[in-house]
């Protein structure tokens, strides 16, 4: 039973972390297109000098952005995985202490009614 129940978070942490790459990926590609599309070939009119100008002005921070989330999500899933051993060792230090517990206890209350 605990073990299914590990195996599923560890699923649901992996499928977080390949939608985050996957999303990361999307971004990045749309990023890449409209920058060679804007930047790529010479624009006529009023709105695309505007779409020009506007994506010239929004880049960099936009990426940066992206740059930025990207790190904060590694940081925390590295985090979460790095302390992921420490809890299953101190669960499985909590589980014995409550078997022992409990037998004392058992032994207690056998010695009560005798």
């Amino acid at each position: 039973m605990k073990s299914d129940t590990k195996t599923r978070n560890t699923k649901k942490t992996i499928v977080r972390m390949l939608a985050a790459m996957l999303i990361g990926g999307v971004i990045g590609g749309v990023s890449t297109v409209v920058y060679e599309i804007v930047f790529g070939e010479d624009f006529s009119g009023r709105s695309l000098s505007l779409l020009t100008e506007v994506t010239r002005r929004l880049m960099v921070p936009g990426l940066l952005s992206v740059l930025v989330v990207s790190i904060a999500a590694y940081e925390i899933c590295f985090k979460k995985l790095r302390i992921y051993p420490l809890m299953r060792y101190r669960k499985l230090i909590q589980d014995i202490l409550d078997y022992h517990l409990e037998q004392h206890l058992l032994l207690m209350n056998y010695l009560q009614n005798i």
